[in-house]
């Protein structure tokens, strides 16, 4: 690495050296580059030495270093523009530019940019005064401090009066504890939080459930434990020590005391949430079980049904008639296969026939309004749209069953955890925080008992709801192979709010006919 770079000093040098001399050779012939301005020695070499002096300071000038370019660049700056003219600032000015900016505001820059231009127009030439080391270095200052500030805002500003404590942990632990532990405010004592995991009680301490997920995402790893202690130490004297610490310093010195935290928070987030999941699962299962046994005991959806496969066998017979390819051979025993192309498939009809649209779903609401029993048929229509569509919204007893499955998992590891805590309790019967960990052992072993019977309600419940859904895929003739119980129950609550809009448009349409 040194002989690249005592290499590449060396070419350096030769270029210098060859353009020392090309510029030598061109002033000794008594020409410039284009004859415009004549021989000065004495400037050129003050403005090679203004140049150098730039580029060590981290500047560039817009002009060529060479003697004979930097000489005809000052006599050309000497004869000043025409008023009118307007000159482009160069490197120079945008860098004292910027710079002015970055310590002393907008104000500032707009003042060096206007006294930039006036150099160009004809002021005093530029000197070292225009290279402002002080300025730099000033600005250099401001932005360490910002830096120093910013590293101490994640270090030691964890939370409301926390500002200028510094965390023994990584930074980027210490600002997530911080920040959890400050959106909640219960949490703000960690002492708070550790109770709640060694009591297993909620009550009177302000903590939520979100709360409890939010310190999930926190757990101290046993790496964040040890650093805290090898700084703070263990025992009476940390808790003496610990208080003045920064607050994440504090929380892992709080959690590190709860044996198993990471199992005892997912058993009462659990604990808290496995009413309404199973809530939610029992609705699944009891919209999907009564949705198929009011489709399959349906007398009115049965005559409907028939009216739309009589109308699909008068419709294929007139296009097979009409030269069309018959379909009679291969029709399909499923009746609703034709329920979704009804309000597509179109009618013949006329303003003086009463139909309110001219497709076979208008004509099928006029045909069933025109037999008898007509009312059962719509009122079935109009009750039926919302419950079959919500129905197929729900998932499927088997995908509930996997839930169930998954909830009778999570119970156990519950069980696994009060065991645990027994063995805690029986193990340090007598010392502090024993009776703690019997009362918790106490509560999930309730919590999972109770559990564990509403599981096998809710199971029963889908096995239930799977035979009514088994029965729905034959009840209109075999269905398609793949066909789900959520697919007839969608094509049933699309078919009747159709229906039921058809039937209105049919009424509307009869009404204005009555008035002419």
């Amino acid at each position: 690495a040194a002989a690249a770079a005592a290499a590449e000093e060396n070419k350096r040098r030769e270029r210098r050296r060859a353009g020392a001399e090309a510029s030598a050779r061109v002033a000794a012939a008594g020409g410039r580059r284009g004859d415009r301005a004549a021989r000065d020695e004495a400037l050129d070499r003050e403005a090679a030495l203004r140049a150098a002096a730039l580029r060590k300071h981290g500047y560039h000038s817009s002009d060529s270093d060479s003697p004979t370019s930097a000489s005809e660049a000052e006599s050309s700056r000497r004869r000043a523009p025409a008023p009118h003219s307007v000159v482009a600032p160069g490197r120079r000015e945008r860098a004292e530019r910027s710079r002015a900016a970055a310590v002393d505001g907008p104000e500032s820059a707009a003042n060096v940019a206007g006294g930039g231009e006036e150099d160009l127009r004809g002021g005093d030439p530029p000197g070292p005064r225009d290279i402002d080391v002080a300025a730099r270095e000033e600005a250099a200052k401001v932005r360490e401090e910002k830096r120093r500030q910013r590293a101490g805002a994640m270090r030691g500003a964890t939370a409301v009066g926390e500002t200028g404590r510094a965390s023994c942990l990584p930074a980027r632990t210490a600002s997530k504890i911080a920040m959890v532990l400050g959106a909640h405010k219960p949490l703000a004592d960690p002492a708070t939080a550790r109770d709640v995991l060694v009591t297993g009680s909620l009550e009177n301490t302000g903590v939520t459930l979100e709360a409890l997920r939010a310190i999930r995402t926190v757990v101290p790893t046993p790496a964040d434990v040890a650093t805290c202690r090898a700084t703070h130490g263990m025992g009476a004297a940390a808790d003496a020590k610990i208080a003045s610490a920064a607050l994440a310093d504090r929380f892992v010195h709080e959690m590190a005391k709860v044996k198993r935290a990471e199992a005892k928070l997912d058993a009462l987030i659990l604990r808290e949430t496995f009413a309404a999941r199973a809530d939610d699962l029992e609705t699944a299962l009891v919209l999907v079980k009564d949705a198929s046994e009011r489709a399959c005991a349906s007398d009115a959806l049965g005559r409907l049904l028939d009216i739309v496969v009589a109308l699909s066998a008068i419709l294929e017979k007139e296009k097979a008639e009409g030269g069309g390819e018959s379909r009679s051979k291969t029709r399909s025993r499923y009746k609703l296969a034709s329920l979704a192309s009804l309000a597509a498939t179109p009618a013949r009809s006329s303003h003086r026939s009463g139909l309110g649209g001219d497709t076979l779903l208008h004509h099928l609401s006029k045909t069933v309004e025109q037999k008898a029993g007509a009312g059962d048929v719509l009122r079935w229509a109009e009750s039926s749209g919302e419950g079959f569509r919500k129905a197929s919204a729900a998932p499927d007893p088997a995908e509930v069953r996997e839930r169930v499955a998954e909830l009778r998992r999570a119970v156990r590891d519950v069980d696994a955890e009060a065991a645990a805590c027994e063995r805690d309790d029986e193990g340090a019967e007598g010392a502090e925080g024993a009776e703690d960990a019997g009362t918790l052992a106490a509560a999930l072993r309730a919590f999972a008992a109770e559990a564990r019977v509403r599981l096998d309600v809710l199971w029963a419940t889908s096995e239930s709801a799977d035979e009514s859904a088994a029965r729905l895929l034959v009840a209109f003739g075999p269905a398609p192979k793949g066909t789900a119980p959520g697919d007839v129950l969608r094509t049933l609550g699309e078919f009747a709010e159709a229906f039921e809009r058809a039937t209105a448009e049919n009424r509307r349409a009869r009404m204005e006919r009555g008035k002419e």
